[in-house]
């Protein structure tokens, strides 16, 4: 596989194991319009350490690929500070975590663990709070169904992408929450090798691009009078048969 890109990638080290020159990936990044229902709400949680107030939120978002689901939250835990009466938000720290035990760690680290997070959360899009403990609502984002998900590919011809929740901040203030799709993003920024170590993603892509050439270059269009003569009939099959002067060439 020889890749086309302006930028590298965590699995570009496949190509010292040799390029095949037919097989050719151009690997562009692209936002596209979001075609399919919005993913999970944003999780905030608000606590405060050491005379400092902190900020954590869990955005429940889903890599597609090569035919495959892996749901995944990015987590940023921002320091709140107020200036001039507003409140502002600085980035501390953040991460991606592939697994509910991810989870479960990266925050027990910074606040306590989920099991002890139960009504003091909010989820943004909603009025209500959630009385259910959080990690109950992380275990349904890794548990669910993403068939609706899956289906893109067939929209896309694209071996990934990403699915993205974001936040919103209406003209009134208000926040809310909006699902981004992004076609062929950077992997090793949603550190993607934790799942798929680099030689097995640079196969997996191959394999999938592979696929999808024959699928593309292979389909031959045929004229419907020859595929009817290969199937055993002529011009006059189930009509009546014209007289000798009406008669034609088929």
């Amino acid at each position: 596989m020889k890749i086309i890109s302006k930028f590298q990638d965590y699995y570009d080290i496949g190509i010292a194991y040799g390029v095949d020159e037919k097989l050719r990936f151009k690997r562009v990044s692209k936002e596209m319009p979001t075609i399919v229902q919005e993913l999970r709400s944003i999780i905030k949680v608000v606590y405060r350490k050491q005379s400092q107030y902190y900020r954590i939120l869990c955005s429940f978002n889903v890599m597609l690929f090569c035919g495959k689901a892996y749901p995944l939250v990015y987590i940023s835990i921002e320091k709140i500070k107020k200036v001039n009466k507003k409140f502002t938000y600085e980035l501390a720290d953040d991460t991606y975590c592939y697994d509910l035990n991810g989870v479960d760690e990266y925050i027990s680290e910074h606040y306590k663990p989920l099991d002890e997070i139960k009504d003091d959360y909010e989820r943004l899009g909603y009025s209500c709070w959630n009385r259910n403990t959080l990690k109950k609502y992380v275990k349904e984002h890794f548990t669910q169904d993403f068939a609706q998900s899956l289906s893109l590919f067939d929209v896309y011809k694209k071996p990934y992408f990403y699915l993205e929740s974001i936040r919103r901040v209406d003209e009134k203030g208000f926040e809310h929450t909006e699902t981004k799709t992004i076609l062929l993003p950077q992997l090793k920024q949603y550190k993607f090798a934790k799942t798929v170590p680099p030689m097995q993603a640079f196969q997996e892509i191959s394999m999938y691009l592979g696929k999808l050439d024959l699928t593309e270059d292979n389909t031959v269009t045929i004229d419907d009078k020859y595929l009817a003569l290969g199937k055993g009939f002529d011009c006059y099959s189930f009509k009546k048969m014209p007289k000798k002067r009406e008669k034609k060439r088929c």
